[in-house]
């Protein structure tokens, strides 16, 4: 198993990694998602009756027995914040356990998507097995050019069974609300949940959007803003 998690910072998945996830569970501590489709704006369905979504999203793990298998998380960042990340936290319980091993590497992922495949390739990253693609609040941090070539390049070493998990870059309508409070955001690309969901597509990802009701009627946070496209392939 394994958890492929760009611009990881300072996430501690890893140390809430609980005994023997399942693929449902790795889903959800990865991106803390819904698992029941919802419906858009316009009130209609966004994806699959909730059967059959569980059937293309969550079924590839239960179909194999990872038990007394590690699972790997590949943590990719700059590393301006690793050495005090491990100072404060250590390293995560279930490593001790072998239930899970920590790599971290450094890779620039706004720079060419070549270096960080060949860094994750160098690290132990095997394309022929499935992996969870955690990219949380990153993408608007990308151009919309460097985004595709990293949402492409990820689909590239994909595996039959693998999922992604991409939260939405800030929309601009969100942008000129907040910036009309004084509120100024930092990011490269806005847009609506919906492009992003295209953009995943386009990379060559079944892509579906979770949107901010469905993840705030879920968690009960009724203010959320927060949207996930999942991809699968």
């Amino acid at each position: 198993r394994q958890v492929v998690l760009l611009g990881a910072g300072l996430d501690v998945r890893a140390w809430r990694l609980p005994p023997l996830l399942s693929a449902a569970t790795v889903l959800e501590a990865a991106a803390a998602t819904g698992d029941r489709p919802g419906k858009n704006a316009g009130g209609g369905d966004v994806s699959d009756s909730s059967e059959t979504f569980e059937r293309k999203h969550l079924d590839c793990g239960r179909k194999s027995d990872y038990r007394g298998q590690a699972v790997v998380f590949y943590e990719v960042d700059s590393g301006t914040v690793e050495r005090l990340k491990v100072e404060i936290l250590g390293q995560p319980a279930a490593v001790a356990t072998g239930l899970c091993r920590r790599v971290f590497l450094t890779a620039d992922l706004g720079g060419p998507p070549e270096q960080t495949l060949h860094a994750l390739a160098t690290a132990g990253h095997d394309a022929l097995r499935p992996s969870v693609f955690v990219l949380e609040g990153l993408i608007g941090y990308l151009t919309t050019a460097g985004g595709n070539g990293l949402l492409a390049a990820l689909r590239s070493i994909a595996a039959p069974g693998s999922l992604l998990l991409l939260s939405a870059p800030p929309s601009p309508s969100w942008r000129d609300q907040l910036a009309a409070q004084g509120i100024r955001l930092h990011h490269v690309t806005y847009e609506d949940a919906e492009e992003t969901r295209h953009r995943t597509q386009a990379a060559g990802w079944t892509a579906k959007l979770l949107t901010a009701s469905d993840l705030g009627q879920k968690y009960g946070v009724p203010d959320n803003r927060f949207e996930l496209i999942v991809g699968s392939c």
